[in-house]
């Protein structure tokens, strides 16, 4: 009987064993499961962190890229303003240009019409701008005597006429 209730406790003993054993193996394969799963966790974790980085990363060259192109944007229409800028006032200058010019023009043709005659509008333009204070001396001389008389009007002083005087 003690052999047969040793048998019993020895087979109890395997028994358990047998399911100490499993549960070791259920254990093993349960914290390398665990350990597997943690990997996978940390590797999705850092191929989130690369996506996020290169999402990142893409959004800062679109950006990047926009201003570029909207500064480029500004730039040409800058450029567009300045260009009709100077046309607009190259365009108002010729105009005034034209105007007062043309008035001049006109101006002219109403003086030398007035006169009758271009020749006649010029030497009384002529006369007109002189200067006030000239003196004008007029000198009869007959052949020979210029030199001689030329002492008496004073235009001796003048030193083209000096230079005559000494050529005698």
């Amino acid at each position: 009987i003690q052999q047969a209730s040793i048998a019993v406790e020895q087979d109890l003993t395997n028994k358990e064993r047998q399911n100490t054993a499993r549960k070791e193996a259920e254990l093993n394969t349960e914290l390398s499961l665990i350990k597997q799963r943690g990997e996978q966790v940390m590797q999705e974790t850092e191929k989130i962190k690369a996506e996020i980085a290169a999402d990142l990363e893409k959004q800062v060259a679109q950006i990047q890229a926009e201003t570029l192109k909207k500064a480029a944007e500004i730039k040409k229409k800058t450029a567009a303003i300045a260009a009709d800028r100077v046309r607009v006032l190259g365009q108002a200058k010729a105009t005034a240009i034209e105007k007062v010019d043309g008035e001049k023009a006109n101006g002219l043709q109403l003086k030398t019409a007035a006169f009758g005659d271009p020749v006649a509008y010029a030497q009384w333009r002529f006369a007109d701008t002189l200067n006030p204070r000239m003196k004008l001396n007029i000198i009869h001389a007959g052949d020979g005597t210029l030199w001689t008389d030329l002492e008496k009007t004073g235009f001796a002083e003048l030193g083209g006429a000096q230079q005559l005087q000494k050529k005698k």
